[in-house]
């Protein structure tokens, strides 16, 4: 690949203004990074609030993390700040994209009461059924 799409042209006008070209994709990676980074800092600004003075919206664009207990947000936190370091260092963001929807799975799985109680291990032998097939 030629250095040109690795690198970037600044144009300057008369009046000092100064423009900077660079490939689409190097400003859509830059650009999604900026935008983990503001939904981190919104995630963990929101975490030094008690879990009761926290609402939904708190939590900005990861709004799903809120199911979660807050252990498992600051595991989160953690492994989306990792994430997040990596792919500024490279060119490839996808590993925060699977990261945050990989989570969001889990999310959803948490948000049905039922799933939520056989995950966590609060069911109780008498809450099972033995079903038998029909013939």
């Amino acid at each position: 690949m030629p250095a040109t799409l690795h690198s970037r042209a600044r144009l300057r006008s008369t009046d000092g203004d100064s423009l900077v070209m660079l490939r689409e994709a190097r400003l859509e990676h830059v650009a999604a990074i900026r935008d983990y980074a503001v939904a981190y800092l919104t995630l963990d600004t929101a975490m030094k609030r008690a879990r009761d003075d926290r609402r939904a919206s708190d939590y900005g664009p990861w709004a799903f993390i809120g199911v979660f207990d807050d252990d498992d947000i600051d595991e989160f936190l953690q492994e989306v700040n990792e994430a997040i370091v990596r792919a500024a260092s490279g060119e490839d963001h996808s590993a925060v994209d699977d990261l945050v929807r990989q989570w969001q799975m889990s999310a959803r799985t948490l948000s049905d009461p039922v799933a939520r109680e056989i995950l966590t291990g609060r069911t109780e032998p008498s809450d099972w059924v033995e079903v038998s097939g029909q013939d």
